[in-house]
């Protein structure tokens, strides 16, 4: 909440985009959010941010180390989501803050 709160371009993206068919073309404000999560504040993407974090994270340090050895121990949770999956993610919680938003409505208009 706190990087929300210190950049008003999120604020106005996430403010601006509520319901579902007004989704802006470009998600590009919501990716560089996400990099700011993952502490990627120099990445404009997520696809660009998902790979220095996987970079940073299995680069091997020693020669003789495997690589397939740093796998096995892969946690996907560390690293931010490509653009697709970014994209329906926003698109399904602007969805689901619109169905909040008429939940007093008898027959909402979904």
């Amino acid at each position: 909440m706190k990087i929300l709160e210190k950049n008003s371009e999120f604020v106005q993206y996430f403010k601006n985009n509520d319901t579902p068919n007004e989704i802006a073309a470009s998600i590009n404000p919501a990716e560089r959010f996400v990099c700011h999560m993952y502490n990627l504040r120099s990445c404009k993407s997520v696809n660009e941010g998902r790979y220095r974090k996987f970079e940073l994270a299995y680069n091997p340090r020693k020669a003789k180390k495997s690589l397939i050895k740093s796998f096995s121990a892969f946690d996907s949770s560390c690293i931010p989501p490509c653009q697709t999956v970014l994209e329906m993610h926003i698109k399904r919680c602007i969805f689901q803050a619109y169905i909040w938003l008429h939940a007093d409505e008898d027959n909402p208009s979904i």
